[in-house]
């Protein structure tokens, strides 16, 4: 597989739905609990047709050991960004920032 994305969902969609569309990955995981389950479960129904998509269910409270990069998206009024952490030492630090166009409509939202 030449890449994968992990996605760990919360109750907003958006923050999930951004960086994959942008990214276009292979593959996403999308991370989820018991009480964000039907909110993974709708992302992934939404990017299937596009990615392949899998699904890993978590205790919400462990989470020693994750020391993988991932992404943050930044939204403030209408622009967006992408901020890509890798782990250094065992901290985060911020690879790079990238400003982001539209890549979802209301439509995606709302579906």
């Amino acid at each position: 597989m030449k890449n994968l994305m992990i996605s760990f969902i919360g109750e907003q969609p958006i923050p999930n739905l951004i960086p994959v569309k942008f990214e276009k990955p292979e593959a996403t995981l999308l991370v989820h609990t018991e009480r964000t389950e039907g909110k993974a479960e709708r992302i992934k129904n939404l990017l299937e047709s596009d990615v392949n998509v899998k699904m890993c269910k978590v205790d919400a409270y462990d989470i020693p050991g994750i020391f993988s990069p991932f992404l943050y998206l930044q939204t403030e009024g209408t622009q967006m960004k992408i901020y890509y952490y890798i782990f250094e030492k065992g901290l985060p630090s911020c690879e790079r920032v990238e400003t982001l166009e539209p890549l979802i409509n209301i439509d995606d939202y709302l579906r």
